[in-house]
């Protein structure tokens, strides 16, 4: 008996968003599981035979249902579409079986907004209330596993960049109690603001950018106190801790990255030499060099 279910994504927009995401709806998937099986989530067919990359989903809520869907903006989908890799999507139960099954060539821990457990906490976020799930961040922390132990190329995106520190021994905190005379909105769709890149960084080395302009959409942040682990490769100018590198990198791919800002949306919104976009580029060409 085959115990996979294809579930293929769709795309929807949401009420209120001038953008749509790729989404399934929750019940499709409880659904798999409660039958047993395990769901292999994905777009259509991959007929070119694209090198894989798994990609955790993140929950957006529609007004007409009653439990979160799953589904990635298209920015994070097509930031992998138009550089010809094929993403694979990543639900939070049985996430070492659909990793197996998979096998994938490549990482990405996109961004969203879930709780982090309290070891990994400078102060405790004063946006959360009630009891804390950590099914989202359990699943991003094992497949970030996976991507340690296989040496796989791995991208983190906002939240998914904390993922990455938080393995590495980092704490973090909300904003206004770590950076409580910022001038930066760093939690706004309009915001953006300058990122300053460290020269001896790969982030440095792949977009060839000193400075450039992010946009930011995060209400946490990294503490400076606890990223001994990591190497902090950009900030931005109120001192902020905007991306990250492994500071020892033997144990890991040569690509791994990871950046507090949304970088999938200017790699797709934007031309192919922005910053963002050679990001992508190179995470490509590692992942092909991972498939030989």
């Amino acid at each position: 008996m085959n115990k996979f279910e294809t579930i293929v994504l769709e795309t929807i927009q949401y009420p209120g968003f001038d953008f749509y995401n790729y989404y399934t709806i929750a019940e499709r998937i409880n659904h798999t599981y409660s039958i047993g099986k395990i769901p292999m989530i994905r777009l259509c067919e991959n007929q070119n035979k694209r090198p894989l990359i798994a990609v955790l989903l993140g929950r957006d809520k529609h007004p007409d249902r009653a439990e979160a869907d799953y589904g990635l903006t298209r920015w994070v989908v097509e930031s992998m579409l138009n550089y010809d890799l094929y993403p694979v999507f990543i639900s939070y139960e049985k996430t070492a079986e659909q990793l197996r099954r998979w096998k994938p060539v490549g990482i990405v821990l996109p961004g969203g907004s879930y709780h982090f457990p309290a070891q990994l906490l400078a102060y405790q976020n004063p946006n959360w209330s009630g009891a804390p799930d950590f099914t989202r961040f359990d699943a991003n922390k094992l497949a970030l596993q996976y991507a340690v132990l296989h040496r796989l190329p791995t991208l983190g995106l906002c939240a998914g960049m904390q993922v990455i520190a938080g393995h590495l021994g980092a704490k973090m905190a909300h904003i206004k109690c770590a950076a409580p005379e910022t001038t930066i909105a760093h939690y706004s769709h309009n915001t953006m603001h300058t990122v300053d890149i460290e020269k001896d960084s790969d982030l440095f080395k792949i977009t060839g950018a000193k400075k450039y302009d992010s946009n930011s959409f995060h209400n946490s942040m990294l503490c400076p106190d606890f990223c001994a682990g990591l190497k902090i490769s950009a900030k931005s100018s109120d001192g902020i801790i905007e991306a990250i590198e492994p500071k020892e990198k033997d144990k890991w791919n040569k690509f791994v990255i990871g950046t507090q800002w949304h970088a999938e949306k200017m790699a797709v919104l934007g031309d192919k030499n922005n910053p963002d976009a050679k990001i992508f580029q190179a995470f490509a060409e590692s992942v092909s060099m991972r498939k030989r």
